[in-house]
């Protein structure tokens, strides 16, 4: 079992995947899109933000592990939208992930105030 904050596997079709949403997601999430941190709240107004940051999700835990992705973003994508269950799970690991030592609710506090 891994303890780290927003990791987990999550079975999509035949495959059991790891994620791993954090800092490192949300950079390469904004690097694909061309983008600053500050601008990821337009951005997820796009549905397809939030499967693309579950895509960084899955390389930074690869990567973590220094294993190789056998999966590109449109495989991925293609994947992932055969499962309606998946968005789902995705939403719990993000609810579960901090950046910076600060969960994701936190950080969303923040903003507000």
């Amino acid at each position: 079992m891994n303890d780290l904050s927003g990791y987990g596997e999550i079975k999509i079709g035949d495959r059991t995947l790891p994620f791993k949403f954090g800092t490192n997601a949300y950079r390469l999430l904004c690097q694909h899109r061309g983008i600053e941190l500050g601008q990821l709240g337009e951005a997820f107004a796009d549905p397809f933000a939030l499967i693309e940051l579950a895509y960084f999700a899955y390389v930074t835990a690869m990567r973590m592990g220094n294993i190789p992705t056998n999966i590109g973003l449109d495989g991925f994508v293609e994947i992932v939208g055969d499962n309606a269950d998946i968005i789902p799970e995705f939403e719990k690991l993000i609810s579960s992930s901090k950046m910076w030592g600060l969960a994701i609710a936190d950080l969303s506090a923040k903003k507000k105030t």
